[in-house]
C-alpha cells in the first residue's frame, strides 16, 4: 500500500499503518465495514472509509494532548496533508478483491 502514494505525508501514514499488523487490520476493519455498508458502491465506501481513517488519525492526536506548541501545528499541518481517500482506496480495493 504505502509504496503507491502519491506524496510524503501518505505514504508515511501509509507505511504506519502496513508496519504495524494491529493497524493494519484496523484500515482493514474500516474499509470492510465500509464496504459492506455502501453495498458494493465502491465510491462510496471509499469516501467513507477516507473520513474513519481520518477520524481515526486525529483521535490518536488528541490521546497525545498535543494541542499547543510546534510540534502540534507541524503534525497538524503533515495529517492535512494525507491523501486519506488514496490510502482508502487501496484498502477498500483489497477488500473487494477478497485480500482481505
Amino acid at each position: 500500500m504505502a509504496n503507491q502514494t502519491s506524496d510524503y505525508p501518505t505514504w508515511a501514514i501509509g507505511l504506519w499503518i502496513d508496519n504495524d499488523e494491529c493497524s493494519q487490520e484496523t484500515a482493514l476493519e474500516i474499509a470492510r465495514e465500509q464496504w459492506e455498508e455502501a453495498d458494493g458502491d465502491r465510491d462510496t465506501a471509499v469516501y467513507r472509509t477516507a473520513d474513519r481513517l481520518k477520524d481515526w488519525h486525529d483521535e490518536m492526536v488528541d490521546m497525545q494532548d498535543m494541542h499547543t506548541g510546534p510540534l502540534s501545528d507541524l503534525l497538524s499541518w503533515a495529517l492535512q496533508q494525507v491523501d486519506w481517500h488514496e490510502l482508502a482506496s487501496g484498502y477498500v480495493d483489497m477488500v473487494r478483491s477478497g485480500d482481505y
